[in-house]
């Protein structure tokens, strides 16, 4: 639900583009989806912000692993 919610506010998809977009959501879906989003929008927001920190948090955590130290040592990352 959360995924329909992102495209359709991240990309400004309709939901026949995310249904599209989505081939196993039947329109339906994809309408009852964001039919509850809305209902409960500010909860949603606040679990996409929280996802979205999550995320950001792993990628700084993972910015100097092992792997990119070699990387960036053999002069192929930035």
């Amino acid at each position: 639900m959360i995924e329909v919610a992102i495209d359709h506010i991240a990309h400004g998809w309709s939901a026949d583009e995310v249904s599209r977009q989505h081939p196993g959501l039947t329109l339906s879906q994809v309408h009852s989806a964001l039919s509850c989003y809305y209902d409960n929008a500010t909860e949603f927001e606040q679990e996409i912000a929280a996802s979205l920190e999550r995320s950001e948090r792993m990628a700084r955590a993972n910015s100097n692993s092992p792997l990119r130290s070699k990387l960036r040592a053999k002069g192929l990352l930035g």
